[in-house]
């Protein structure tokens, strides 16, 4: 759309810079296909509408620009420097006004065709020579690509397990079907209604989505909005006073959306705002002429209509920025390049733009920590305590989130808070392994801790602690191995064996501790668990009064000579006599 005022071509080509840069930063697949596709359309489209050449060159312009920022922002984001990120917004601010008043300046002029084409030659040349160049920063998932579609086949993991999604989603729909349970739903609670063990924070699937965020009616208002959008389409493709070019047009941006929204049935794109954002564009693009869009954009203006847009957008472009800045922020504080200092602030400027984010309330409290540790500043773990409930209370719905406030309330001496934060972690992701094992480790140190001055209670966690490990030992059985052969298993692990090994010696089940901890010798094994292990598989046998083994001597001695293993060791016996 051609604005009057340079302010607006300004606003509209660095939107076209951001989109492109979005696009190559992004890990869809699918959006790495259409967004050429559609580029290509406005591309070859825009110039035989307008009758000159110039939108081609100056489509290649944009797209030089838009190449280089996300070089700089990719760039930024992978090493840590912040610098890069400078480089990519003076890229879009330069490239916007140049481009805009290029576009404007040359729409004036009257050029000799052969200088013309052979401008944008020399720019189609320019730009290919520079994403081959940089092809590897640029184009790094187009072998994702292809390998994705030579591995799609119903012997997929990915493909089966989508079954289950399906299966799942319509359980979790029953509990709210009449308005759904909000934006996210799937991502809250997948973990709380699946029944076998899988890992995915998205429905991949749009319908499915809409079910659960909008119920029936929300689903309902979504379908109207669709078969208005048709009706519209159908309606301007018939206009007799349509050009073809016009036609082809609508059309071509049709058949993206189309692509977009069927692959979207049986994937997870518009569960991002942004994609829903693309496509949307290209359907209004598809629907209204081009001279239509125009006039209605212009026809708004002084209205109550347009007054309510700009506010709406005005806070949804503010909230956006704010936690795209801390997503930045975040992710350059990941980088390894950056020494704890540096690390640190750039955690403390991503909470700021984003206070509500639990992960960030986790990092700060971990830093907290280890400061409190090297400095002896017992206020730290205060403020690190204050940083994990707000965690807490910002990741209620998050299992994962739970797990690592309930271990670092561990960690602060805050016992009854872990437990509470770990059962409630395991109750909404049964198939967990993190959230179990955590689980039953704080449960079982609180319990042991709490043997003898509440022996009754400290029993009956004890005894809660192997039901609930018996009942995630089992949950396997479920899975029809035959229809699902790549399912994967629930795996139980080293550290979950010792602790119910060590939750059965302290009831009294000596050998029911040993039989548990057989699996043992086994597994993938760390220190903790090995000094864990030893010691109870031990005091089993001195409590049997089995006859001692040269293994058992073997493990004493290895208690004795290591320290921690020692003072575990004398934990556990002064628990239980």
């Amino acid at each position: 759309i051609n604005y009057s005022k340079w302010w607006g071509n300004i606003l509209g080509t660095l939107a076209f810079i951001v989109s492109i840069d979005s696009v190559l930063g992004s890990y869809s697949r699918i959006v790495w296909v259409l967004a050429p596709i559609a580029y290509l359309i406005a591309f070859i489209v825009k110039p035989i509408m307008q009758k000159t050449i110039w939108p081609a060159i100056t489509g290649v312009v944009l797209a030089i620009f838009a190449g280089g920022s996300a070089y700089f922002e990719l760039k930024a984001l992978n090493n840590g420097i912040s610098k890069d990120l400078v480089y990519t917004l003076i890229i879009m601010a330069v490239g916007a006004v140049a481009v805009s008043f290029a576009e404007k300046w040359a729409s004036k002029k009257r050029f000799p065709l052969k200088i013309v084409v052979s401008s944008l030659v020399a720019l189609v040349v320019i730009a290919g020579a520079l994403a081959v160049v940089f092809r590897h920063h640029l184009f790094h998932t187009t072998t994702s690509i292809s390998a994705r579609i030579s591995t799609i086949s119903f012997k997929s993991v990915s493909l089966q397990e989508r079954f289950y999604y399906y299966k799942n989603a319509m359980h979790m729909w029953a509990n709210a079907p009449i308005f759904g349970g909000g934006g996210g739903t799937w991502d809250a609670k997948f973990q709380s209604f699946q029944t076998i063990p899988y890992w995915s924070t998205q429905a991949h699937s749009n319908v499915i989505d809409h079910f659960l965020n909008g119920g029936l009616i929300g689903f309902a208002l979504w379908i109207v909005l669709l078969v208005m959008l048709l009706i519209r389409f159908i309606q301007a493709l018939r206009n007799k006073e349509s050009s073809m070019e016009e036609r082809l047009f609508r059309m071509g941006f049709a058949l993206a959306g189309i692509f977009m929204f069927g692959h979207a049935v049986l994937d997870f794109d518009f569960s991002f705002g942004y994609y829903q954002y693309i496509f949307w564009i290209l359907m209004a693009l598809a629907a209204s002429p081009y001279v239509e869009m125009e006039t209605a954009i212009n026809g708004l203006s002084g209205k109550w209509v347009l007054s309510i847009t700009w506010v709406t957008g005005i806070v949804v472009s503010l909230f956006g920025i704010s936690l795209g800045t801390s997503q930045v922020f975040g992710q350059l504080a990941k980088a390894s390049s950056q020494d704890i200092n540096n690390q640190l602030g750039d955690t403390q400027i991503a909470a700021f733009f984003a206070p509500y984010d639990p992960n960030l309330q986790l990092s700060l409290a971990q830093y907290d920590m280890q400061t409190a540790a090297s400095s002896q500043d017992q206020s730290l773990y205060s403020h690190a305590w204050n940083h994990v409930q707000n965690a807490a209370g910002y990741g209620l719905w998050d299992p994962n989130i739970q797990t690592q406030v309930a271990v670092i309330a561990y960690q602060l001496g805050h016992m009854p808070q872990a437990v509470s934060w770990s059962d409630r972690a395991y109750q909404d992701a049964p198939f967990n392994s993190v959230a179990i094992r955590n689980m039953l480790g704080i449960k079982l140190w609180d319990s042991a801790s709490i043997f003898k001055s509440d022996p009754a209670f400290a029993k009956t966690q004890l005894q809660d602690i192997v039901n609930k490990y018996n009942d995630f030992s089992s949950v396997n059985k479920g899975i029809n191995y035959k229809l699902f052969p790549d399912a994967a298993p629930v795996q139980t692990d080293a550290s979950m064996q010792v602790y119910i090994g060590a939750a059965n010696y302290l009831l009294g089940n000596y050998q029911a501790s040993l039989k548990a901890m057989n699996p043992f010798l086994k597994a993938n094994r760390d220190q903790a668990a090995v000094n864990l292990f030893e010691i109870i598989t031990v005091l089993d046998h001195q409590k049997m009064h089995a006859k001692p083994s040269k293994l058992d001597q073997l493990f004493m001695q290895q208690i004795k000579s290591n320290p921690s293993a020692l003072s575990e060791y004398q934990y556990i016996v002064k628990q239980s006599q």
